[in-house]
């Protein structure tokens, strides 16, 4: 099994980890383990909380060290080891097969490797759904204990889809170029929103601040959402969150004011 590692970006890292249990997760979310990572941190976290990311084309990512203590779960982050899967399993129906697979492997050789034989659901320790009703939790489990996958196997690097999200435009291109200089991807700046740039573009909300910011008013500007009297400025204030609900509301989306994943597609979709 490979173990792919990237340098992450990360503040202090604290405590200590002597890991009895394994917790399984899964983070309402697309896309690369560098894209969460950022995430996370802009939510106060000194680096992504989980120490070992599944995506649902079968890689695996180390995410925080295991010499540290993690962010995983409220009461259990000084003795556990926090996996996640990519993905909504509150509203994703079905895992992928290899994602299935290398997380049994993964959490197998965690197992192996540090003498470990509790391994649950986020839920069992925290009130919480997590990782999701649809997650094939009891499957896998039981996977973990009873079947032995080939620990020779090395997993493809993240490959995107072809899906594409409306046509090609300058304002695509300018989000691309903010990605990759914000280090939340590595994508084309060919300016067609494609899964790739989907999938790196940032959650954003209400006090954020910069390129992307900007870009997302201009986005609700070219499709007749004013965003407040100062305009594309940059800065999320209440004008932004009021053209985001309009659109969300618009788009028969859940009216949050936040730009997340479906609404992204919402801007890239409606862009004139």
């Amino acid at each position: 099994m490979k173990i792919n590692k990237v340098n992450l970006p990360h503040g202090a890292l604290t405590g200590y980890n002597n890991p009895n249990k394994i917790i399984i997760h899964h983070p309402e979310f697309y896309g690369s383990i560098e894209n969460l990572n950022s995430i996370m941190r802009n939510m106060g976290y000194s680096m992504i909380g989980y120490n070992y990311y599944v995506r649902k084309d079968g890689s695996v990512w180390e995410g925080r060290p295991l010499n540290c203590s993690s962010a995983n779960c409220y009461g259990q982050n000084n003795s556990s080891i926090g996996v996640c899967f990519e993905g909504n399993y509150e509203r994703d129906s079905s895992m992928p097969q290899a994602q299935f697979k290398a997380g049994v492997e993964l959490i197998q050789y965690l197992k192996s490797t540090y003498g470990i034989n509790e391994v649950e659901g986020h839920k069992k320790y925290y009130n919480t759904a997590c990782p999701g009703k649809n997650f094939p939790l009891q499957d896998m489990i039981k996977s973990i204990n009873g079947q032995n996958y080939n620990s020779n196997v090395t997993y493809n690097k993240p490959t995107p889809n072809n899906n594409i999200y409306g046509k090609k435009h300058n304002l695509i291109s300018q989000l691309q170029q903010e990605i990759n200089k914000q280090g939340f991807g590595n994508v084309a700046v060919d300016g067609i929103a494609g899964d790739a740039t989907l999938n790196a573009s940032p959650v954003c909300r209400q006090g954020a601040r910069g390129g992307i910011t900007k870009i997302i008013q201009q986005m609700l500007i070219n499709i007749g959402y004013p965003v407040g009297s100062y305009g594309a400025d940059g800065v999320f204030g209440g004008g932004t969150v009021t053209a985001i609900k309009a659109l969300q509301k618009d788009c028969n989306l859940s009216v949050d004011g936040i730009v997340g994943r479906e609404t992204w597609k919402a801007l890239f979709r409606n862009i004139k």
